[in-house]
């Protein structure tokens, strides 16, 4: 079987698949009519429950690792491990690369990665794992380097954890006792009788993305009332600030209207007063 092969194989027993019409080297990007054809029970359709658990691990360790420009997280993506050896390859259901810049990829290249393996992998059991499949992941997984290699049964509720012993340089089974902490990822497992559950460095717990959506819509819920409470708000400040105007300019309007007619009274009373002296020099008397 070609689909998963863990060790070098002759380039005359490799599938024409691996081959295009000069004779070079290809790695195809997803599965081929062939492999489908040679191998259905490979290709089982898979869970709800399966890709939920890729989507959520995946997004959620994206989240984590956001701001970081130098991890690589990617989802069912074939890791070609040789370029001379195409038949070399795994698809992990989530990959994690250290040192690797961000960016779209079509499947993971390691010869072209500076010979950077991915570090941690997940793998979600699914009715189309074979345990030949998943056995001969493993001994990719631990001949090639991986640190940090996670096992999940959603049907069972079944955890597994194993990581790389720096003496024996093999990878290890680890127990979660009462819960597990990755030393590359800084995430915590915790299995509760539901299911497992995953915690962010953060202590926030992952979250699927229909869970995610509910908080967001929430959270924009309570966004769009607090500034429609400010719009309100700043209209009732607009509000009294233009009453305030207009009373303002209404009290100037009086007052300079006041002050006018003290003027104009000032005025004609001094006009008054000059008229009477000069008809006082005229002998008209305002006595009589």
């Amino acid at each position: 079987m070609y689909f998963y092969t863990t060790e070098p194989i002759p380039r005359e027993e490799m599938p024409a698949y691996f081959f295009d019409e000069q004779g070079n080297f290809v790695y195809p990007e997803t599965y081929t009519e062939e492999e489908i054809a040679n191998f259905p029970e490979d290709f089982m359709p898979q869970t709800d429950a399966h890709l939920q658990w890729i989507l959520t691990i995946k997004e959620n360790l994206q989240s984590i690792f956001r701001k970081q420009t130098d991890v690589y997280i990617a989802g069912d993506m074939y890791c070609y491990l040789d370029k001379n050896q195409p038949n070399l390859r795994v698809s992990s259901d989530v990959m994690v690369v250290f040192g690797r810049p961000k960016g779209d990829r079509s499947s993971y290249k390691v010869w072209k990665e500076a010979n950077v393996m991915p570090q941690v992998v997940f793998e979600i059991l699914s009715p189309s794992h074979s345990k030949k499949e998943m056995k001969d992941k493993f001994a990719l997984y631990e001949k090639y380097g991986v640190q940090e290699y996670y096992l999940y049964n959603p049907e069972n509720n079944q955890f597994y954890a194993w990581w790389r012993d720096v003496i024996t340089d093999r990878l290890q089974i680890e127990l979660l006792i009462p819960d597990l902490v990755s030393p590359l990822l800084g995430i915590r497992f915790e299995i509760q009788s539901d299911k497992l559950h995953i915690y962010c460095p953060a202590g926030t717990e992952f979250l699927t993305r229909a869970q995610q959506d509910e908080i967001n819509e929430a959270l924009q819920a309570e966004l769009d009332e607090l500034r429609f409470a400010k719009k309100q708000a700043l209209q009732q400040a607009e509000q009294e600030r233009a009453e305030k105007e207009d009373l303002e300019k209404e009290q100037a309007m009086r007052k300079a209207e006041t002050e006018r007619a003290k003027k104009e009274t000032k005025r004609l009373k001094a006009e008054t007063e000059e008229l009477k002296k000069v008809l006082a020099s005229l002998g008209y008397d305002f006595a009589k």
